[in-house]
């Protein structure tokens, strides 16, 4: 069970062990998805997904734009992304150009629908429950490490109570994680009622800084699935660029609050990208307590691994300095903190595993 105080950075690596793709991946399904269909005629809105032809016709009427101007600016969108690093760089790069943000965000809701749709943890039709050939793949993730985690040897009030400790700042615009935990939970106490269930994932922290698909609740029990134009363009609503919204929306103190009371933190599958770490600005609380830090560095060059470490120890340090705190000598301060972090170049399920004696 989860005693303190803890939270989880997820980043697209956490979510491509169930079958989400990684930022790269990402950036060639939504090129791919602009591909027109066999047979279609140039300047048509004719791709190979219906839900995705009907939200750009709508899209069209909403910006009073015609057909040939939206389909020239996805062919701008579509060059644009193969020299960009991701497509949250590309949007972000063309942020005063509402149509093309508008049109990336469209994208991602299409491909991000898809992938729910097809990943491990999602019940398909009429389906209300996993099946024994789901929960079997799912042994191989760190999902079902966090089940175990959260409900091991509890009753279901204990549960409430582990699950009040913990907070996820996610990255990524899936609802993979909040869906698996209802679902999962729902499994190993099958005499609990939906609404109790529910109620001990409302005592969890979900926060995507970038926004997701929307509201679970719309959907479930399926993931990714907008029904309708509507649903798509409404779902490319909530997802926002670093420069919009993140700090209006008082993102940041979200983070702010949940990072000042942790006393573990573990990055998993992330990337630490310079615009994201700048989110994660608090973590020292008042008293001035360190929190365990690890997380996966999966193929993250060593040279590299050292610099997130000094990034992090540097944070701490300015941060205990402008509060005053005793310990004044950076290189001494460094070394305090470097001792409580642990990454490791493995999977989120081998790192979790391995070093949860440190942090449970």
């Amino acid at each position: 069970m989860f005693l303190k105080k803890t939270v989880f950075v997820v980043g697209a690596g956490a979510s491509y062990e169930i079958g989400l793709p990684l930022g790269s991946g990402l950036k060639e399904n939504i090129i791919q998805s602009f591909k027109l269909r066999q047979g279609a005629s140039q300047n048509t809105l004719a791709f190979n997904s219906v839900e995705l032809n009907r939200a750009l016709r709508e899209l069209a009427n909403v910006l009073g734009k015609t057909h040939n101007e939206v389909v020239a600016k996805i062919d701008d969108l579509k060059k644009g992304l193969r020299t960009s690093n991701s497509i949250d760089d590309f949007l972000d790069t063309h942020r005063n150009d509402e149509l093309i943000v508008r049109l990336g965000k469209l994208a991602i809701v299409n491909c991000i629908s898809g992938s729910e749709r097809s990943c491990l943890t999602n019940l398909v039709g009429h389906q209300k429950i996993y099946t024994d050939s789901q929960l079997k793949n799912l042994e191989k993730t760190w999902f079902q490490w966090l089940i175990s985690n959260l409900s091991q040897g509890a009753t279901l009030e204990e549960v409430e109570k582990s699950a009040a400790n913990l907070s996820f700042i996610i990255f990524n615009y899936d609802r993979c994680i909040e869906h698996f935990i209802f679902h999962a939970l729902s499994v190993r106490y099958p005499q609990a009622t939906a609404e109790q269930i529910s109620s001990i994932v409302e005592k969890i922290n979900f926060i995507h800084p970038y926004g997701s698909l929307g509201d679970l609740n719309s959907i479930s029990p399926s993931l990714g699935d907008p029904n309708n134009a509507i649903g798509y363009l409404s779902s490319s609503e909530n997802i926002r660029l670093y420069t919009e919204g993140v700090f209006q929306d008082n993102i940041v103190e979200e983070i702010s609050s949940v990072l000042k009371s942790c006393r573990t933190l573990i990055f998993l599958g992330y990337g630490f990208h310079v615009q994201n770490n700048s989110l994660l600005n608090c973590i020292v609380d008042s008293m001035g307590v360190i929190p365990y830090i690890g997380g996966t560095v999966y193929k993250i060059a060593p040279a590299n691994i050292e610099a997130i470490k000094n990034e992090l120890s540097d944070k701490l340090y300015s941060l205990s300095r402008d509060k005053h705190f005793l310990m004044s000598d950076h290189i001494e301060f460094q070394k305090v903190v470097r001792k409580n972090i642990t990454f490791a170049n493995q999977s989120c399920v081998e790192f979790l595993s391995s070093n949860e004696r440190a942090f449970l």
